[in-house]
């Protein structure tokens, strides 16, 4: 089972996550901030506060947000995907 390991946030809208296979890297989590449900994360001091949820292994936040982290290690993949490929996933 692929697994988050670590995760810090690097800015007030990326966070830093590394996985037990040993893909990682930096994630912008801005596309986030449209739904309604993501909306605390645009507060820098609770974007600070993600952590690894030692019993679902998912990425939370202090408010109880929460986001898939298999949804986030296929994020991640495709970004490394992309950038090896040489696309710009900007202008699709």
């Amino acid at each position: 089972m692929i697994l988050p390991v670590f995760i810090k946030p690097v800015s007030n809208n990326q966070i830093f996550v590394k996985y037990n296979d040993g893909l990682e890297g930096n994630i912008n989590l801005s596309f986030l901030f449209k739904n309604f449900i993501y909306q605390d994360l645009k507060n820098e001091e609770i974007f600070k506060t993600v952590c690894i949820d030692k019993e679902t292994n998912d990425i939370v936040w202090a408010n109880n947000i929460t986001i898939c982290k298999d949804m986030l290690y296929n994020h991640l993949k495709l970004l490394k995907l992309a950038d090896n490929l040489k696309i710009d996933l900007s202008k699709l």
